[in-house]
């Protein structure tokens, strides 16, 4: 039973250690991708 419940602990807390996880990284991959201006080149590479 406490091999039971510590694989269903750890598989929880890899589930919302993923999702953080997923959650941070899209949001940095939007932010890398946005194009305000339109020009084809993504603004995080443009110099101001």
């Amino acid at each position: 039973m406490a091999v039971f419940t510590g694989s269903l602990i750890a598989a929880v807390l890899a589930a919302i250690l993923l999702r953080l996880r997923n959650r941070t990284y899209r949001r940095l991959q939007e932010e890398e991708e946005r194009d305000v201006d339109r020009d084809g080149i993504p603004d995080v590479y443009e110099q101001s």
